[in-house]
């Protein structure tokens, strides 16, 4: 595997000498921040500071014409629009491009021979901070991108995890007279957060950000592959229903879920269930229990239509609670959602880029239940996770409070919370497991469920009589 240390160790150089007095400003902030610009107001002069620096060093000026450190080469490598930048290659060469996440992490490179001229690039990845170090014809250079929503990558190829030291506070250092005041700029993904002070031995700079759910219309907008071609997006949470005003909603956080209130289901219950029988939107398609609050025990009165192949897509699709209901937090319009299938759950899990590593099972907020991290995952700083399952006891699980999950959601992460399953008017059963409906059925009894298991066995495509009620986690496709 490459290593990319020997040209970022070049990146920046500092000329000339001049007596100086050092003063250091450190950084602090409620969240890991991506990176802080330091500008002198009156020279215009700035630098970036990467994490997991959270300190640079400023140099009082005893003399002028100094000469001062730059980064990179701005006629080799340029931004030119929104997410594409521009290389120019004098002659043929080798051309590397490598894409960093602010803490150093390699999410994308390119790398081929080309001849002399001008290539654009698209740069992508989720939203945020990154820096890209292009290298041709004996040349370097780094470009800080923020990059926008769902960005595509373009001919980028996704990397395999790899770190390196980006430019540390010794090296970075910046230069004032007395007086002079500095903005400082603080960076959580495409947040900011900007103060100006004048600078005293020791200085210490707090930032705040205000860390926001990247939620639409009730969607997370963060992309995971259920195909080779195809593309959703996740609910916020899962789906609930409350019978005695005909209310559809998700759950507020992703960790919510109803429990034990479940077996008090009927139509005229004023509380809000989560577990339904196969198919029951409400759509009356000929078969005895459509309802949300039905509880009949017959797998065949769970039949759309009244046949037992009938799945809950094309002639029956308005069996699918995503697809015949409004959704009230998710757009408020029928025809927004629809149920993954089997394969595709089965896609997320085990058939896209890297699918075992973006996996997990953890707990969130003390609710057990299982992360799925989406196609472009950054992880945040300072924020950790453990991918995979194990047979064995002492496997490694993840643990986040409510703090470090909404830092985890903020770049995308979903969460399905293990809600066991309802039997008939039972209480939930088996609530160290998940089980949430496909829209697949298997023969005259069962229908697929996704089936996750948070005491580390791992997740399946399970059978599950239809009368049983199970989670219902709706997506919406991507356009």
């Amino acid at each position: 595997m490459r290593k990319f240390y020997s040209f970022l160790g070049a990146l920046l150089v500092a000329t000339g000498l001049f007596a100086q007095s050092n003063y250091t400003c450190t950084f602090s902030a409620n969240v890991p921040m991506d990176s802080v610009q330091v500008k002198n107001t009156v020279s215009g002069e700035a630098k970036m500071l990467y994490y997991p620096d959270n300190e640079i060093t400023l140099q009082k000026v005893e003399k002028q014409n100094v000469s001062v450190a730059t980064v990179g080469n701005s006629a080799f490598l340029q931004q030119t629009a929104n997410n594409t930048v521009a290389v120019n290659v004098e002659t043929a060469s080798l051309l590397n491009l490598t894409l960093y996440s602010a803490n150093g992490t390699v999410v994308a490179r390119y790398a081929n021979n080309v001849n002399a001229g001008q290539y654009s690039f698209q740069v992508g990845a989720s939203a945020g901070v990154y820096v890209l170090v292009a290298s041709a014809n004996g040349q370097t250079a780094s470009l800080k991108l923020s990059l926008q929503e769902n960005a595509q990558a373009g001919i980028f190829e996704v990397a395999t995890a790899e770190s390196v030291a980006f430019l540390k506070s010794a090296d970075d250092v910046i230069t004032f007279n007395e007086g002079e005041t500095f903005e400082f700029t603080g960076y959580y993904k495409k947040q900011t957060d900007v103060k100006t002070s004048a600078i005293t031995q020791n200085t210490t700079i707090e930032f705040e950000f205000e860390v926001n759910k990247i939620i639409e219309n009730g969607a997370i907008k963060a992309v995971f592959s259920i195909s080779e071609t195809n593309k959703v997006y996740f609910s916020q949470g899962n789906l609930q229903y409350q019978a005695s005003t005909g209310t559809w909603r998700f759950a507020e956080q992703q960790y919510d879920f109803v429990g034990e209130a479940n077996k008090k289901i009927s139509q005229t219950y004023d509380g809000w269930i989560d577990l339904f029988g196969w198919g029951t939107s409400g759509w009356n398609s000929g078969a005895k229990a459509y309802q949300p609050y039905s509880i009949y025990s017959i797998d065949s009165y769970y039949y759309p239509g009244g046949a037992n192949n009938n799945n809950l897509t094309g002639d029956y699709a308005n069996a699918d609670w995503g697809i015949y209901n409004a959704i009230s937090n998710g757009g408020n319009e029928s025809g927004m959602w629809r149920t993954l299938t089997n394969d595709e759950w089965m896609y997320i899990v085990s058939g896209r880029i890297d699918a075992a590593s973006k996996l997990g099972p953890a707990t969130v907020n003390d609710v057990v239940g299982l992360v799925l991290l989406p196609d472009n995952w950054v992880l945040p700083n300072e924020i950790t996770f453990y991918s995979g399952f194990a047979n064995a006891a002492g496997y490694r699980t993840n643990k986040y409070s409510a703090s470090e999950w909404a830092i985890m959601e903020q770049n995308g992460a979903v969460f399905l919370p293990a809600c066991g399953y309802r039997y008939i008017t039972d209480e939930p059963k088996d609530t160290v497991y998940g089980y949430y409906w496909s829209s697949i059925a298997i023969d005259e009894n069962f229908a697929y469920s996704f089936r996750l298991s948070c005491c580390g066995i791992g997740i399946s495509d399970t059978r599950m009589h239809r009368y049983e009620g199970c989670s219902v986690r709706l997506v919406q496709d991507v356009e």
